[in-house]
């Protein structure tokens, strides 16, 4: 027997020992303008930018509640990294501070630092509820769900640091995918529940052919789990823009074009 057709035997062996009937989660969220574009340009910037500006002209201080990102709202803000910092932040005038929050990150991070600021600063002056941006947030909550729920975790694409933080401490083992070429069987040995999540930057099609993949591993049962968005405006608020993230009705399952859809 030569070595190249004990190579082809090791390899055949190899994921043999990984064929098995598996339920597939594909977790998609979107993410905020502010994390996929150089001008983000949607509402919810625009009002952060707007609130700023407006804190600026009433004579207000104005801190952005977390690192301000790549677009700064406006010249002359602070930024207040965590709880941590926002105990120790001093203030000119503590009857006249205004807090924002940037658009990209987790509102529930921003309103741990605004809480700290108004038990300090009672006369704080934050920006509406309903104008926060709650991509980021959205995007945490089916994070960590996909990962509770599966034995391994598969990110077609890379990890972005938020995701990276969103799955750190769940225990669940989890492998970036640049193709499908890539997927290793060790990954999948024992796993009877894959998450598949969209990561940054993955090629068209990727996240569809790695649960392909998957299913050419046996009998497999594909969910998708997704979180959206939706807007609304209240009457006589038409200013203002309310997204909310929407938990999903369940997790729906994907029916083959060929099934019949009775």
């Amino acid at each position: 027997m030569n070595g190249c057709t004990q190579l082809v035997e090791q390899e055949i062996k190899r994921w043999a020992a990984v064929m098995r009937s598996r339920v597939v989660t594909v977790g998609t969220a979107e993410r905020c303008c502010v994390a996929r574009s150089a001008k983000p340009d949607c509402l919810f910037f625009d009002a952060y930018r707007t609130e700023a500006v407006r804190f600026l002209g009433m004579g207000e201080e104005v801190v952005v509640a977390g690192p301000p990102g790549p677009h700064p709202a406006a010249a002359g803000l602070r930024s207040v990294a965590d709880p941590a910092d926002a105990a120790r932040l001093a203030v000119s005038d503590p009857r006249h501070l205004a807090v924002v929050f940037p658009p990209g990150r987790p509102v529930e991070d921003g309103l741990a630092i605004a809480a700290v600021l108004r038990a300090r600063f009672p006369a704080l002056v934050p920006q509406h509820p309903r104008t926060l941006c709650q991509a980021a947030s959205a995007r945490r909550s089916l994070v960590a769900r996909l990962a509770a729920a599966n034995d391994v975790v598969l990110v077609a694409g890379l990890l972005d640091q938020q995701d990276e933080q969103s799955l750190a401490g769940t225990g669940t083992p989890v492998h970036t995918v640049g193709a499908v070429e890539e997927i290793r069987a060790e990954w999948l040995s024992g796993a009877t529940a894959v998450g598949v999540l969209d990561g940054a930057g993955a090629p068209a099609g990727l996240t569809d052919r790695i649960v392909t993949a998957l299913g050419g591993l046996g009998p497999t049962a594909v969910y998708e789990h997704s979180v959206a968005i939706r807007a609304r405006a209240e009457p006589g608020e038409a200013h203002l823009v309310a997204l909310s993230a929407v938990p999903p009705p369940g997790v729906r399952a994907r029916v083959p074009e060929e099934c019949c859809p009775c």
